[in-house]
């Protein structure tokens, strides 16, 4: 009994030694996103250059909540890489697309329901 308590304090000092690294990693490549941020030079650009497109994992910004005390990047896009360490942007549109989806599913589910009633009624 005694092998199984140590077993369990064992495991539980992984954890928390896991949730600590993660924790840190964490910490310290959102650090790096806005240092990278802060380090770019903006230059205003003449009103007849064409504007550069933004690129999907480009950081666009820094998300500041001084009441939480939180700085983290914002990066443009939503995949998992992205919003790994920061958070992601997505263009309305494509919210839109995701919206639609489960409307879509909705109405199905509905229509299931209606016929499946309709059935046991007769």
């Amino acid at each position: 009994m005694k092998k199984l308590g140590s077993v369990f304090i064992v495991i539980g000092i992984f954890v928390l030694l896991f949730v600590v690294f993660t924790k840190v990693k964490t910490f310290y490549e959102q650090k790096k996103l806005v240092e990278e941020y802060t380090s770019l030079f903006f230059s205003e650009q003449s009103s007849d250059e064409p504007e550069k497109p933004i690129k999907e994992g480009q950081v666009i910004g820094i998300l500041k909540i001084p009441k939480i005390n939180l700085e983290t990047p914002i990066k443009e896009g939503a995949r998992p890489e992205d919003i790994k360490y920061s958070v992601g942007h997505c263009h309305p549109q494509a919210l839109l697309i995701i919206w639609g989806r489960r409307i879509k599913i909705l109405l199905s589910l509905v229509i299931v329901l209606i016929l499946m009633e309709s059935f046991l009624i007769d």
